[in-house]
């Protein structure tokens, strides 16, 4: 596969590249001084942001909620926790950011693509979710794909033993990593000399790497659906995928640098043109519909109503009505909240069996300060 057109305008096409992320400029010492976090998480936050649980992150349910996230034990007691003011959650085997996927929604969906497509060409793994939110960060404030590139390509020749780069690796064995992680092209798809020497020879004229993994990350895209090569842009989205369903929607960071590097690897190489199964399989998320990236869903209220249900219909329905407040519908849920706060949870004088316990009186007063919708 050569693209030769796609360097004829090489500055421009590099801006225009750049743009997609964030414009074209920037300071040229920030790949120097961001070096290490391209390869590792970013430190863990500081402990009263972190919500730390004794089991592994299957053993627990998490939901969004109105004022932050549910953490519920699926075995147990099944207690419930409910975090407002935590940024993570620690479990035994992984961290979730919890912050990452509505922070995934302030750049472009291009952008976010990008990012995660480099982590992917330079060390072949998925992200981890402290690494991308420090990286959008930085997108935010202007850093553009160049500046990216040559961040993350300083920190894999500092991991020669995983990434296969070095700092004395020369053209040619730069471009066959490339076409290795970038396209899957290694062992019988392995590009032939002359199109090795054709990219070597770009950067012996002087393009920088960065550049030269850009172009053939925009290259790769143009195949899609091309009868011999239609599977290397299918094996870069699954890849993509893959990466998005570990650090943004589910939040994971391995609790060790070695584990986001060594497993975030194993995943990645698991994934194939046609299949991101046995990739998810390596992840091991059995809470396959978290996203944190979707909305909040009306499940607090249901909730609420569910409670209600269980304690306060006796007296608050249609066959009996105390003090004039009847709660047998979602509306007359909602149109009672003041009452039903006051009630429940600042004079807990209801239920009158008395039974509510301090999850559920959490639960309603969450839903009423966050609006009782």
């Amino acid at each position: 596969m050569r693209f030769p057109t796609l360097l004829q305008f090489p500055r421009l096409f590099l801006c225009l590249l750049s743009v997609s992320i964030i414009g074209c400029g920037g300071n040229p010492e920030f790949a120097t001084k961001d070096t290490p976090k391209a390869m590792s998480a970013t430190p863990a936050a500081a402990p009263a942001t972190v919500a730390t649980f004794a089991g592994i992150r299957n053993a627990y349910k998490i939901s969004k909620t109105s004022t932050g996230f549910s953490v519920k034990e699926l075995s147990g007691a099944g207690t419930t926790v409910n975090l407002s003011g935590q940024t993570s959650a620690k479990f035994a085997d992984v961290t979730v950011n919890l912050l990452v996927g509505d922070k995934s929604k302030t750049i472009p969906a291009a952008s976010l693509k990008t990012l995660i497509e480099l982590y992917i060409a330079f060390f072949n793994r998925v992200p981890d979710a402290d690494g991308m939110s420090y990286w959008i960060d930085q997108i935010k404030a202007g850093v553009n794909v160049d500046q990216l590139s040559a961040s993350f390509y300083d920190a894999a020749v500092q991991f020669t033993a995983l990434t296969g780069y070095s700092a004395t690796m020369s053209n040619e064995q730069f471009v066959r990593i490339i076409y290795q992680n970038v396209l899957g092209r290694s062992g019988a798809t392995a590009p032939p000399d002359a199109d090795v020497a054709y990219w070597a020879g770009e950067l012996a004229s002087g393009k920088p790497k960065g550049f030269l993994v850009a172009t053939m990350l925009n290259s790769a895209h143009t195949f899609a659906n091309d009868p011999e090569w239609g599977w290397v842009p299918q094996l870069l989205d699954n890849k993509v995928t893959v990466g998005t369903f570990f650090a943004i929607q589910q939040g994971l960071n391995y609790n060790t640098s070695e584990e986001s590097i060594s497993k975030g690897m194993d995943i990645a190489k698991a994934v194939t043109s046609t299949d991101i199964s046995l990739a998810k399989t390596k992840i091991g998320m059995t809470d396959v519909l978290f996203d944190l990236t979707a909305a909040i869903s009306n499940s607090e209220f249901e909730k609420v109503q569910s409670i209600i249900n269980a304690h306060c219909l006796t007296c608050h329905s249609t066959q009996r009505t105390e003090g004039g407040i009847a709660l047998h519908t979602a509306d007359l849920i909602r149109r009672n909240a003041d009452a039903l706060y006051i009630m429940t949870v600042v004079t807990r004088a209801m239920p009158q069996d008395g039974v509510l316990s301090a999850d559920e009186i959490a639960t309603i007063s969450a839903w009423y300060l966050a609006g009782a919708k």
